[in-house]
Order: C-alpha cells, then structure tokens, then sequence
C-alpha cells in the first residue's frame, strides 16, 4: 500500500468475501475493493437477464468507482 501510494497510484483488492478482509483493506488504506462481499458471480443466463432488463445502461452502476474514506490509517505489520 505504502510503494502505491508513493507512486500515486490506486490500490485494488480483489476477491474481497469477509467483513473481516474488507475492514482491514479500508483500515490499510485500500482504495477499490470488489468481490463477494458485494455481489457474488452470476451464471451466463442469469447475467443475461439482469443486463437485458436493464438495456444500454447496464454496466453504468458497476463502472462507478468511488474512493473509501475509511479515516486513520494503520501500518502493515
């Protein structure tokens, strides 16, 4: 986290599934966070079906990518 942030550049964690794993992301400082803590993986049809029901716009939720302001930030130890 401490190289990323000295180069500038954003860090993203990947494969995010406990409250746990997320709190200590946020209280390191990472910046993107995905995985299933915030929506498991849908088969083909059914990803199919929620795309088609939402038309040309269905990607335009999943494509925000919002910073954490998670407050003080801890050492890795």
């Amino acid at each position: 986290m401490e190289r990323s942030r000295t180069l500038g550049a954003l860090t993203v964690a990947e494969g995010i599934e406990t409250p746990e794993q997320l709190a200590f992301l946020r209280a390191v400082g990472c910046d993107l966070i995905q995985g299933c803590i915030y929506a498991k993986p849908l088969p083909v049809p059914a990803f199919e079906a929620w795309r088609a029901a939402r038309g040309q716009n269905a990607g335009a939720d999943l494509s925000r990518n919002e910073r954490i302001d998670s407050g003080p930030k801890q050492e890795l130890q």
